[in-house]
């Protein structure tokens, strides 16, 4: 006996990530991570388009914020993280750099930069996504997904101690596409990972002293 299909959404609640509904769930786990390394966010901070997090989880920071555009007036560097030799060497105590590395066409010479631009005992606090619809903004330069054994193997050149992790689960994952918010879900919902849906991928590496 057949049985009757599954009738699945065919569009999301949000195509805004979940904005217009409260918090994206890969912004959840984002901050989560950021927040368990928030004490190597000091001295001189660096963070990608705005520092959001960097002011918010950092304690006695000075920033800097990078960005390609040079229409963005809250940048302090404009800088395009895939040119060679783009940020200034030996500069940061930390690099916030989340997802980004999937709108950068040549995301070896971004983590290059980053590792040249970090004092001796720096750390580089870095999220991509796993899953996630494209970007919104620039779909035609989003290029990747990236697995946390894929975050590894881009990582692999890096000369110093690198963790990489995947954070979500399956219902992180359905939430996110859907364009449901953190605050929709039922309490516990995203408390758990499932190393076999990972919503994004972790990784803190940091610099030899």
């Amino acid at each position: 006996m057949t049985q009757p299909a599954t009738t699945l959404p065919a569009t999301p609640v949000s195509s805004f990530y979940g904005y217009d509904r409260g918090t994206p769930i890969d912004r959840h786990y984002i901050r989560q991570f950021l927040a368990e390394h928030a004490h190597l966010i000091r001295g001189h901070a660096a963070e990608i388009k705005d520092d959001t997090y960097v002011r918010t989880l950092g304690t006695g920071v000075s920033t800097t914020v990078i960005d390609i555009d040079p229409a963005n007036e809250s940048a302090t560097l404009h800088a395009d993280l895939t040119a060679p030799g783009a940020l200034p060497e030996a500069t940061f105590d930390v690099v916030v750099l989340t997802h980004t590395l999937q709108l950068l066409a040549a995301p070896g010479t971004a983590l290059a930069n980053c590792y040249r631009a970090l004092v001796p005992g720096g750390a580089l606090l870095l999220t991509a996504p796993t899953v996630g619809q494209l970007s919104l903004t620039t779909p035609g330069s989003d290029y990747w997904r990236l697995t946390p054994p894929g975050l590894v193997r881009l990582l692999s050149g890096w000369e110093g101690e690198v963790t990489v992790n995947g954070a979500g689960n399956l219902t992180a994952c359905l939430a996110m596409l859907l364009g449901h918010a953190a605050e929709e879900l039922a309490p516990g919902a995203l408390d758990h990972d499932d190393p076999g849906y990972p919503l994004i991928s972790c990784a803190l590496a940091t610099k030899p002293r």
